[in-house]
């Protein structure tokens, strides 16, 4: 009787101390995990964050405010942008950390963005150059108009 007690006292602890170091297992890959990820959590906050402030910025730019430079508050903004998207992509280290892609479903949404934002660039100062051109092709038919 006494030696049955005693294999299943040790029959429960090794199976507590599989279950314990099963635990330990998940609880450290997970938090590898989410380390592993963290960049790209960042990189999407910063992202959403720098395009918006550039497309505000630019709205801004294009109603008349002279506060704002294109060139030098809308555009970095967006080149930087696609700086951190291409670091992404190529599996660099950067402010943000260290980006690993292990798939090729991460490999081309990174691609589509950095397209995406380069559209949006291109977009932007053609919208801007057409501004600038109307603005002065006004200028001068007003000054036709009153001479």
């Amino acid at each position: 009787m006494k030696r049955k007690s005693v294999r299943y006292t040790i029959i429960l602890a090794i199976i507590g101390v599989a279950i314990t170091l099963l635990g330990l297992y998940v609880s450290q890959n997970t938090r590898n995990t989410y380390e592993r990820n963290l960049p790209y959590l960042t990189l999407g906050e910063i992202l959403k964050t720098k395009t918006t402030k550039a497309h505000l910025w630019f709205e801004e730019s294009m109603a008349g405010d002279q506060n704002i430079d294109f060139e030098k508050d809308v555009i970095p903004l967006l080149n930087n942008s696609r700086t951190l998207l291409q670091d992404a992509y190529d599996g660099k280290e950067n402010q943000l950390g260290k980006f690993e892609i292990s798939d090729e479903e991460t490999s081309a949404i990174l691609k589509e963005a950095i397209i995406g934002v380069e559209n949006l660039t291109a977009s932007a100062r053609q919208r801007w150059d057409f501004k600038k051109q109307n603005a002065s092709a006004q200028v001068d038919s007003a000054a036709v108009d009153t001479g």
